[in-house]
């Protein structure tokens, strides 16, 4: 939510009467810089107001911003921090060549973010249920193993020892492996379809 909450500082400040190239200044100034995003956020807004100051455009800073790693932390934050700095890019960049109004543009672009910020958390919050139970099973066999031990049978020299118990340990271990590959795939089909 600290992205959304920049973009609708940059665009009151600019419904305020403040110039393009310096709203980042006055952001940087007034950011606090908190977690790896706010202080992310800090530096973009530090460099892209100093780099206007010498004559760069605002969209050209942004764009440097927006095709470099992001350090935010996950892979998914560093995606959201590159998408916010292309899309202001692009915002500025329509304004310095056709005028356009760009705090109304802003307004939208903090609209459209905060939906796709909504939309990730619950897709995050969906995910997590399935994530606790592909871990879960995967430790269902080690448990029946202990299990088996604590009721006085011995399951590992069965497993180990005979003909059936070399088959059903390749053959759970195949299919172990097979599930988790099996979920994984689907998680990263799930995370693909909803992220895009």
């Amino acid at each position: 939510m600290q992205w959304v909450t920049l973009v609708r500082r940059l665009a009151a400040l600019l419904t305020a009467g403040r110039a393009p190239a310096t709203v980042f200044g006055e952001v940087s100034a007034a950011s606090g810089g908190t977690g790896p995003t706010g202080r992310w956020i800090t530096r973009v807004c530090g460099d892209v107001h100093a780099a206007a100051q010498v004559g760069v455009p605002v969209s050209a800073g942004l764009a440097r911003f927006a095709g470099g790693p992001a350090p935010v932390g996950d892979r998914l934050l560093s995606a959201t921090a590159r998408s916010v700095c292309a899309q202001l890019s692009a915002c500025w960049e329509i304004s310095e060549r056709s005028g356009a109004s760009l705090a109304q543009t802003l307004s939208g672009v903090a609209g459209s973010l905060e939906s796709q910020l909504d939309a990730q958390a619950a897709r995050e919050s969906a995910l997590a249920g399935p994530r606790v139970t592909v871990r879960t099973l995967s430790w269902l066999p080690v448990l029946a193993l202990g299990l088996g031990m604590l009721m006085g049978t011995d399951p590992v020299t069965t497993l180990l020892t005979t003909a059936w118990g070399r088959v059903a340990l390749v053959a759970g271990a195949g299919l172990t492996i097979a599930g988790r590959l099996w979920t994984r795939t689907l998680m990263h089909r799930a995370e693909a379809v909803s992220g895009s």
